[in-house]
């Protein structure tokens, strides 16, 4: 028995159809909500290190923020970022439209965001400028939740002149 529902399910998905509800409506994937206010664990996050063994750079020391504060409707997620005496607020559209927010260094960040089932996948470009002028980098940041939704983890790849960054931000419940 289980072995021909097992089967079923592997025509239907060949076939391309979709299971429906009772009402007749497509089973949609159940999207993460990361609304609350979030502290950075910096001891479960791997964060790359800069020139001469300091930590990243740019804004918020390279660590990520210490404290994110996010509110999510199902049209967007706004995160209230703050740490190091910095803030700044980030709007990220979850319709596929094109979020433009304040980049690190006083840039601008172009990204665009979509599900991934429980993951929000966030793409882009981010311009900063340094002493020797504007760079552009592209984005990738993966976010998702783990621990009964008690932990945040955002992993981030930034392509850059020097090669890709990778970052792994791990983010714990506020108390």
């Amino acid at each position: 028995m289980r072995q021909q529902l097992i089967m079923t399910a592997a025509v239907l998905m060949l076939l391309g159809v979709m299971p429906t509800t009772a009402a007749g409506q497509e089973i949609e994937a159940q999207h993460a909500d990361f609304s609350g206010t979030w502290t950075l664990d910096r001891g479960a996050s791997e964060i790359p290190q800069g020139r001469g063994g300091r930590r990243g750079g740019g804004r918020f020391g390279g660590e990520g923020p210490a404290t994110v504060t996010i509110t999510q409707t199902d049209d967007e997620v706004v995160m209230e970022q703050q740490g190091g005496g910095q803030s700044r607020t980030l709007t990220y559209r979850l319709d596929g439209s094109p979020s433009e927010n304040p980049g690190p260094r006083g840039g601008v960040a172009i990204m665009t965001s979509s599900w991934d089932d429980a993951t929000l996948v966030t793409e882009g470009l981010r311009t900063i400028s340094t002493p020797r002028g504007e760079f552009t980098l592209e984005s990738h940041e993966r976010r998702l939740l783990s621990d009964g939704s008690q932990t945040m983890i955002i992993i981030t790849t930034l392509t850059t002149p020097r090669g890709d960054v990778r970052a792994r931000l791990v983010y714990r419940v506020a108390d």
